[in-house]
């Protein structure tokens, strides 16, 4: 067997149920577009095991990765609280784009 074939028997047992990888993909896309509705936000893209279609079973997380307009927030990377209020902002946004209640993070 070569290396192809093994890596595709491989995948074939450790993959998440179809119907979950969909499951997974539909929730991406709804947090996706409601993300790239926000005012703040150049691009949104999937990135991790879902993305690369190596999804395991079960499926328990689904990697975004969102770019915000630098203009919008300057101080962003600037030495200090940059980091967490950048946190603290994308937060924020998740929890409005989800429509749930804030929970604590921490």
């Amino acid at each position: 067997m070569d290396l192809n074939a093994a890596f595709n028997d491989y995948q074939k047992a450790v993959d998440a149920d179809p119907e979950q990888v969909a499951l997974a993909r539909e929730r991406r896309d709804v947090f996706s577009d409601a993300l790239r509705a926000e005012g703040d936000v150049v691009e949104v893209f999937g990135s991790g095991s879902l993305r690369r279609s190596t999804q395991l079973k079960p499926v328990h997380d689904v990697d975004l990765i969102v770019v915000f307009d630098r203009e919008q927030h300057t101080d962003w990377g600037s030495l200090g609280t940059s980091s967490q209020d950048a946190l603290d902002h994308v937060r924020k946004q998740f929890v409005s784009v989800a429509g749930c209640s804030d929970v604590d993070w921490s």
